[in-house]
């Protein structure tokens, strides 16, 4: 799916270009075309934030766990005078 859409932009490109000859921001395009790459880049970066705050998130639950279970082995193996 993701090679029919780059081939269908350079496609698109290669027609403006080269049968239409007219130039990237011909009437205002360059705006449309400028407004969609700043808005993939932006989408990229959310989703790259929200990835990574799940490992994070992950991460940070896994030590907790391992935390608590370090604990109740320590309290588990010290006597109740020690406590």
């Amino acid at each position: 799916m993701v090679e029919t859409k780059t081939y269908a932009g350079w496609a698109s490109v290669a027609f403006q270009l080269g049968i239409l000859r007219k130039p990237f921001n011909y009437n205002n395009m360059g705006y449309v075309y400028s407004a969609a790459l700043w808005t993939f880049f932006g989408h990229l970066f959310t989703k790259g934030v929200e990835s990574q705050d799940a490992l994070l998130q992950d991460r940070v639950d896994k030590l907790k766990a391992a935390r608590a279970a370090r604990a109740a082995r320590h309290s588990a193996a010290t006597p109740a005078s020690e406590n």
